[in-house]
């Protein structure tokens, strides 16, 4: 962030302190001594809150490094003469990335690899393809003897006016992936497809051939969903980096292929709907977290350590989903318009945010333990821990008179507390006696 000044006719000293969020309410005093200055954001001593003092000097322009892109950050320039203080003048500016380069699709054919069907020469590692208004509803990659450079892409974005379109692999004779390398787009690092249109972007195999997906930035993969239009993955994603699904639109973003990717799942915004019959959308072993947007569950899944701290998980009807880890939950919302279960060692956490218990515990293959947190839960219907299950509290548990212990060959359910851990309410104990004649 670049400032700039004119110097009074009578000052000793310029300071100048930037703050993010919110303006400057403070006033420097002394004679400056106190406050030691940085450009680079951070460093300096602190001031009114969250500020910090950046420059102190009479120099200008200076360039303010070190802040974060899309935050606003608030800047005011005071002028000493002496131990006087000015009130300073302040403005504020909102720093942001300097988008990727570009080529935007002119649709003379159907073919990606024409550089000509490109405005700026075809998409690479480096440039971002943007897909528009322009000719050609599907647009075909030809694999067949396709390099590593012509098969790397920073992005795929869809632009305002774009018509619905599906990209993928027009060879007959060969099958391959495209490297999505991830690029600046919209002002936001680490984006490998971006739908601002109001049309549906698909990307598929081909009618002979696959085409897949393969995630190539190592920090993030974003798919950002800008606007109404969709994107829909039937191909297989593959890649050992995460993948994060975020976006301000009412689009949704549907995989349906069987995905072999291997890292963290995020949903930060937008919707993400998991379709693949047979499940393996997202591959069983898989981490996934929700902290804003939905996720979106339209057949059988199977998913293994599964956070919600936002946003809201959708089960839709005649589906199952099915946790194998550990479902986590301390915000956000469940809503099971079908079914959720647990796999044999399946856990249920709850977290620091007070919970009443709803649809993430089933009543019937439900979770083998349950884990109330800090913010404590209330439960409000009948549920069972089972025999061989753990119950364990860090906060308080009110039951409701609803909870049962069980009890059988197996062993009984057991109870362990923490700190600050307490149940209020009725809970029934179930003891399982083995037959004996002194029983009967």
């Amino acid at each position: 962030l670049t400032v700039s000044w004119a110097n009074p006719s009578c000052v000793d000293e310029v300071m100048i302190v930037a703050k993010p969020t919110s303006t400057i309410g403070a006033s420097p005093s002394g004679d400056g001594t106190a406050y030691t200055a940085n450009l680079a954001f951070g460093t300096g001593t602190t001031f009114d809150g969250t500020g910090r003092v950046v420059y102190k000097g009479t120099s200008s322009p200076q360039i303010i490094t070190g802040l974060t892109n899309g935050t606003v950050y608030f800047v005011r320039i005071f002028t000493r003469r002496g131990s006087v203080w000015s009130s300073g003048t302040e403005s504020s500016a909102t720093p942001n990335l300097v988008n990727s380069s570009t080529t935007l699709w002119n649709g003379g054919s159907s073919a990606w690899l024409s550089s000509g069907n490109w405005n700026s020469g075809l998409p690479s590692s480096t440039v971002v393809a943007r897909i528009g208004s322009a000719a050609q509803t599907t647009i075909g990659f030809n694999m067949n003897g396709a390099t590593i450079p012509q098969r790397s892409v920073a992005a795929i974005e869809f632009v305002p006016g774009a018509i619905a379109r599906t990209i993928n692999n027009s060879s007959g004779t060969a099958s391959n992936t495209l490297l999505m390398v991830g690029a600046i787009v919209n002002g936001i690092e680490n984006v490998i497809i971006r739908n601002n249109s109001t049309a549906l972007m698909t990307i598929t195999d081909g009618s002979s051939k696959t085409l897949g997906l393969e995630l190539n930035n190592s920090t993030n993969n974003i798919i950002n969903i800008d606007s109404s239009g969709g994107i829909t993955i039937s191909c297989a994603i593959s890649g050992s980096n995460p993948l994060n699904v975020n976006g301000i639109g009412t689009g949704i973003l549907t995989l349906s292929g069987n995905n072999a990717y291997s890292s963290l799942t995020t949903i930060s915004g937008a919707t993400l709907r998991l379709n693949r019959t047979g499940g393996t959308t997202i591959p069983g072993t898989n981490n996934v977290s929700l902290s804003g947007g939905t996720l979106k569950v339209s057949t059988n899944q199977t998913l293994n350590n599964l956070t919600v701290t936002g946003g809201t998980l959708l089960v839709d009807a005649g589906a199952t989903l099915t946790i194998n880890g550990t479902l986590t939950v301390s915000g956000g919302t469940v809503t099971n318009n079908g079914t959720i279960a647990y796999g044999v060692a399946g856990a249920l956490v709850y977290g620091s945010s007070n919970r009443t218990v709803g649809a993430e515990w089933p009543s019937s293959n439900g979770p083998l333990t349950v884990t109330i947190g800090s913010g404590g839960a209330t439960l409000g219907v009948e549920r069972t821990i089972s025999s061989t299950g753990k119950l364990t509290l860090n906060g308080v548990f009110a039951t409701g008179d609803n909870l049962t212990l069980a009890s059988d060959t197996n062993g009984t359910a057991v109870v362990l507390g923490g700190s600050n851990s307490n149940i209020t309410g009725n809970v029934t104990v179930q003891r399982y006696l083995p037959w004996s004649s002194a029983n009967h």
